[in-house]
């Protein structure tokens, strides 16, 4: 339950921060934060099971792509929220960056090919 709680609590914080502001952002915090829990969860419950159909398989390959979409969203909240604050750019991607991006393209290269091997 804590992952819960501390996800909802970082949304609405996010939340109560731009109308501290006296602005408006229209998302609905709780929901994000209840859409994101659950699709860990699923995906945690999906990662357990060893023989699934094949239509759970594909599915336990895009629930984990679909918890980039309530990040997403409250990344662009937290975007808007700090609109006002100067900060030093970071547009550009680093070294470090594409490193991370690398590895990530390996990792889903490889689920792609072991799903080959299944099917």
């Amino acid at each position: 339950m804590g992952l819960f709680y501390d996800t909802h609590s970082l949304f609405v914080y996010i939340s109560e921060y731009i109308k501290e502001d006296n602005r408006e952002y229209r998302w609905n915090s709780s929901a994000m934060a209840a859409f994101y829990v659950v699709l860990l969860v699923v995906g945690g419950i999906l990662n357990q099971i060893e023989t699934l159909p094949i239509s759970l398989v594909v599915a336990s390959i895009f629930v984990p792509l679909a918890v980039l979409y309530p990040l997403y969203q409250a990344q662009k909240a937290v975007n808007f929220a700090l609109e006002s604050v100067e900060y030093p750019d970071n547009s550009r991607l680093t070294w470090l960056n594409w490193i991370w991006i690398g590895l990530f393209c390996f990792y889903w290269a490889m689920i792609i090919y072991a799903l080959t091997l299944l099917v």
